[in-house]
């Protein structure tokens, strides 16, 4: 048997996901490599695509579009499995795709724990692009009505924060904001839970089946919720460090690389049929 993620183009340095990859072991080819000796594969790609390969195939797709969205909506590649990090859209791309399609978010850092990084003397941090994103229109809204609750600091316009484990685990709150309407999150949310930060996200449909309000984060819905439940916690450090540690613990029980590839791999090789993360 033999296994490997398959990117669009192999480069010398990987962002978390697939550093966490190689970190679990498992090789990384792309699309250009010899695929022939492959049993089982998971293309990790977020437009549609077209290889040849004889492996049984499943398709981590960690974008949150629909299938008419994509550049290319049909193509060759003959595959077993789809993967998304949404509830949104599984009947879509099971009836375009014919395959059938579970629910599997991403992951968090994995790297070794990040002993320095930028001091930020603000109470949160939001890491991630603002102004000028139609698919995150309402993060700078959101950011504006936390600013009158607490101070905010925002981390944009790197494609790769490289110090973010530090950030998260430093400052007080770490901010996720979710997709409007999304029944999912980015990684945003598991690389804060990763680091040992205290994560303030917002409410998405089906959280509830992954993590438990104030025990391992603090979710809201309106941001007005935050008002008293922030200026509480600042002054009760005990009830932070118990959120922080319960949230990490959490990832580290259910939500890291070496869980997500054990479970994908697992589905394609007809060992499972379900995610395993829920609580």
């Amino acid at each position: 048997m033999k296994r490997a993620f398959i990117i669009k183009k192999k480069k010398p340095n990987y962002a978390p996901i697939m550093d966490a990859v190689q970190r679990q072991g498992i090789e990384i080819r792309d699309f250009e490599d010899d695929l022939s000796d492959l049993t089982h594969a998971v293309v990790f790609h977020n437009k549609s695509f077209d290889i040849k390969c004889p492996a049984k195939i499943g398709w981590w797709q960690c974008d949150y579009r629909k299938p008419s969205d994509l550049e290319i909506l049909q193509f060759e590649t003959d595959l077993a499995h789809i993967f998304l990090p949404m509830h949104n859209y599984h009947d879509e791309y099971e009836l375009e795709y014919e395959v059938p399609v579970t629910f599997m978010p991403q992951h968090g850092l994995e790297s070794p724990k990040q002993t320095t990084g930028r001091y930020i003397p603000e109470t949160s941090v939001f890491i991630g692009n603002v102004a000028n994103n139609p698919y995150h229109h309402n993060r700078e809204q959101i950011l504006a009505e936390i600013r009158d609750i607490m101070s905010v600091r925002i981390i944009g316009g790197e494609k790769n924060t490289i110090d973010q484990g530090y950030i998260y685990g430093k400052v007080p709150f770490s901010i996720n904001i979710t997709l409007p309407n999304m029944a999912g999150c980015s990684n945003r949310l598991y690389n804060i839970l990763a680091s040992g930060g205290l994560c303030v996200t917002t409410w998405f449909e089906g959280i509830e089946r992954l993590f438990e309000n104030n025990k391992h984060l603090i979710w809201f819905k309106e941001v007005s919720e935050l008002k008293d439940i922030i200026p509480q916690l600042l002054v009760n450090e005990y009830k932070m460090h118990m959120i922080r540690n319960a949230g990490n613990e959490l990832y580290r029980q259910k939500h890291t690389a070496q869980h997500r590839i054990a479970n994908m791999f697992s589905i394609l090789e007809g060992k499972e049929t379900e995610f395993r993360g829920y609580l």
